[in-house]
């Protein structure tokens, strides 16, 4: 590796550290673009690196995010109670 490459890898883990928004964001900017290249082994790679670097809520809000982005959405008990299209057990 090069001098440059080393630098920038030392500022990314020290983004990591200091967490916030800010580390959030690089994290997951990052991991679009390594997956938008299809650098899979990089992309892998890359996780390790900011789970074990990014302090650990935002570790938790980074998972919380992924996951509302791929579980379906919620819904509101309420408005479902008063729909007549919903089954009777589910009120």
């Amino acid at each position: 590796m090069n001098n440059a490459t080393e630098e920038l890898i030392a500022a990314d883990i020290e983004t990591l550290k200091n967490g916030g928004a800010t580390g959030m964001r690089l994290f997951m900017e990052m991991s679009k673009k390594l997956h938008l290249m299809g650098l899979d082994d990089a992309l892998k790679n890359w996780i390790a690196l900011g789970m074990e670097y990014l302090p650990p809520t935002d570790r938790a809000e980074v998972v919380l995010f992924l996951m509302n982005s791929n579980l379906p959405p919620r819904y509101d008990e309420r408005a479902l109670a008063a729909s007549a299209d919903v089954p009777k057990r589910l009120h």
